[in-house]
């Protein structure tokens, strides 16, 4: 049971793939990341190697 401040959201009965450098996103995937999006966590860079357009790529890749 979760409490009030939590949520779960389910978005099909199993996980689609997708390949988001092919172009291939789901479209539950892409409309959930726009409805979410003004609650977007961006999050410090903890990750030399994964540089700041590398981690804002990630964190929006069902956006852009």
């Amino acid at each position: 049971m979760l409490d009030g401040e939590r949520a779960v959201v389910t978005l099909g009965e199993w996980p689609e793939a997708g390949d988001t450098e092919q172009g291939r996103t789901p479209p539950a995937y892409r409309e959930l990341a726009r409805v979410l999006e003004p609650w977007l966590y961006e999050g410090p860079l903890f990750d030399k190697d994964f540089g700041p357009e590398d981690r804002r790529r990630w964190e929006r890749r069902f956006l852009d």
